[in-house]
């Protein structure tokens, strides 16, 4: 079954370590990958890098998602208790 395909030109560059060739959309520099922000909207210009108070936001962000998502699958356990009623009145007061 595997009589076609050829695998010399992956060993050859697995090989060669750090001179092998490398693939433009292989390159963290890129220029795709400087453009389309964390969301996969693609901008015109390339976007500022990110600094430790963005990547902060964003997992805090990432962890109140996945506190949200575990008390929606359980909702029958959490929807009366305290701190979901504190929690969607302080939503609601924004």
């Amino acid at each position: 079954k595997f009589t076609n395909l050829n695998f010399s030109p992956f060993l050859s560059s697995l090989f060669q370590g750090k001179d092998a060739p490398v693939d433009p959309w292989e390159d963290s520099n890129f220029r795709l990958y400087k453009v389309v922000d964390r969301f996969g909207f693609v901008h015109e210009t390339e976007l500022p890098s990110y600094d430790s108070v963005e990547e902060k936001q964003k997992h805090t962000e990432v962890e109140r998602t996945t506190k949200w998502l575990k008390m929606l699958k359980n909702w029958d356990k959490y929807k009366n208790s305290e701190k979901v009623i504190l929690l969607l009145t302080a939503l609601i007061s924004l």
